[in-house]
C-alpha cells in the first residue's frame, strides 16, 4: 500500500496559519483586554462581603426564590467572587413587598 504525497506542502501550511494567526490577532487581542480590564477593575473594587449602593442600570434579579426584578433605582450589591457571584438586595431604608 502506497500513502498519497501531503496536498500542501509545510512552507504553504505555514504561509496559511501565519495569515490566519494575522486576521484573527484583533479579536484574540480584544477578548484578551476585555478579561484584563475585567481582571483590574475587580482588583480594585474587589470581592467584598460589604454591600455597597449601586444604580440598577439593567434589570436584576433581588431575591433568586421569587421573581423580585429591580431596574433603573438605587439597590445594594457585592460580588463574592472575583469573576462572579454577584447579590443584589433593595436598600435597607425600603421595605420589600412579601407575597403570599
Amino acid at each position: 500500500m502506497r500513502l498519497r504525497a501531503p496536498a500542501l506542502s509545510k512552507g504553504t501550511e505555514a504561509v496559511i496559519g501565519y495569515t490566519l494567526l494575522v486576521l484573527t490577532a484583533p479579536a484574540w487581542l480584544g477578548l484578551l483586554a476585555m478579561i484584563g480590564f475585567a481582571w483590574i477593575k475587580r482588583k480594585a473594587i474587589g470581592p467584598t462581603d460589604e454591600w455597597r449602593p449601586w444604580l440598577a442600570w439593567y434589570p436584576v434579579r433581588i431575591d433568586v426564590w421569587e421573581d423580585d426584578w429591580r431596574w433603573l433605582e438605587i439597590v445594594e450589591r457585592r460580588s463574592s467572587m472575583l469573576l462572579g457571584d454577584t447579590h443584589y438586595r433593595t436598600t435597607p431604608n425600603e421595605s420589600t413587598p412579601h407575597h403570599g
